[in-house]
């Protein structure tokens, strides 16, 4: 019969074994929900980042919209102002020539005084009609500067408002998968349990009683 010494040996070492390989796996096991959860906050993170982009990338497109109406608004005030100087010139000059036209009618003959009379009023109006040029020139550079720095200003804006974006979100870092592989665990656990075996059968050998 087995000694009692030797039997709770053996039983001690085999539950101790057993207790070895559960904490092993109570430990694989707490790893793998540890990463389970650290991946659905990775999961989530992205998820809350891509709403912030969207929302940015529409508050963006939003602004640039309303940039450009501003700036569309302010130009075609401009366009506006030059085409009533064009417009005031052209009525000008025709009442000029009109009343060029009333005050030589009645001038007849070829003498000196009445082509005096006659090229004074003609002269007159291509003085008028050099000025209203130089100051509709003026006026067309002023309204051309005004639509470059208007673009300019756009562009500006524009930038700015896509700098508030920021970068496309990307998913982080994924946390290394645990190794939930209990090969070794049992490996380790079979060979204990070898040892206890061995250990115990030693025991009771020697607890036999010598034959002499």
């Amino acid at each position: 019969m087995c000694e009692p010494v030797t039997a709770l040996t053996a039983i001690s070492g085999g539950i101790k074994t057993i207790g070895g390989l559960q904490s092993a796996a109570a430990q694989k096991n707490a790893s793998a929900r540890q990463w389970e959860q650290q991946m659905e906050l990775r999961k989530l993170n992205f998820m809350r980042d891509q709403t912030r982009y969207r929302l940015k990338t529409n508050r963006y497109l939003q602004q640039v919209d309303e940039n450009f109406l501003a700036a569309s608004t302010a130009y075609g005030k401009e366009q506006a102002w030059l085409n009533d100087q064009f417009n005031a010139a052209t009525v000008k000059y025709e009442k000029a020539f009109e009343k060029i036209q009333k005050s030589t009618k009645g001038l007849e003959g070829s003498g000196k005084t009445v082509a005096r009379l006659r090229s004074a009023p003609l002269a007159e109006l291509g003085r008028m009609q050099a000025m209203n040029v130089a100051n509709l020139t003026r006026a067309r550079e002023k309204v051309e500067g005004f639509g470059r720095e208007t673009r300019r200003k756009l562009v500006r804006a524009n930038q700015r408002a896509y700098d508030q974006v920021g970068f496309v979100p990307m998913p982080g870092v994924a946390p290394p998968k645990p190794d939930m592989d209990m090969t070794s665990a049992y490996i380790g656990a079979l060979g204990s349990l070898a040892g206890t075996a061995a250990q115990s059968y030693s025991a009771y050998q020697d607890s036999l009683p010598s034959e002499s």
